[in-house]
């Protein structure tokens, strides 16, 4: 008999500063399918976020005081510690970009425990058109909050797989 093997989809979103080649993180929200929530800010990103005149205007607003911000390797860690052992499926939408500083945080995509699907679902692969996507009516009080727009993920998944 075949053993079934759990698998959970995380929602992800995160904000970042590119600064040219790099992509720094600024903060990560992670959703799961059973409600459980991860939000971090991270300590260089957060210290560097004034430095675009985008991110102070739509992205610093949200964050917690300074001294909240997390080192890379303690978020690495906190991430394992949320998603366990289960099989994790991500999504997010035009992922690209949160798929680069989520395996960034994570020490690279060759470092990702083997229980994290090494390739990221795209939100808008349900919707190519991005028609119903852009008609779907979400209220979300705070745009461009990581856990916000991962929340807001997973009510979009939710009503576009119906």
């Amino acid at each position: 008999m075949e053993e079934s093997i759990q698998e959970v989809r995380f929602f992800l979103d995160t904000e970042f500063l590119a600064e040219g080649h790099l992509l720094i993180p600024i903060s990560i929200g992670i959703v799961s399918e059973d409600g459980r929530e991860y939000y971090a800010e991270c300590n260089e990103g957060v210290g560097m976020a004034r430095k675009a005149e985008w991110i102070r205007e739509h992205v610093t607003p949200h964050l917690m005081a300074p001294s909240a911000a997390k080192l890379n390797s303690q978020i690495a860690h906190e991430i394992k510690e949320y998603i366990g052992t289960t099989r994790a499926e991500f999504w997010a939408y035009f992922a690209a970009y949160d798929w680069v500083v989520f395996c960034q945080l994570m020490g690279g995509l060759l470092a990702l425990p083997p229980n994290i699907c090494s390739w990221i679902f795209d939100l808008a692969w349900l919707d190519p058109s991005l028609k119903r996507i852009r008609a779907l009516n979400i209220h979300n009080p705070k745009r461009h909050h990581a856990l916000y727009d991962a929340r807001e993920l997973r009510e979009q998944y939710r009503l576009l797989s119906q």
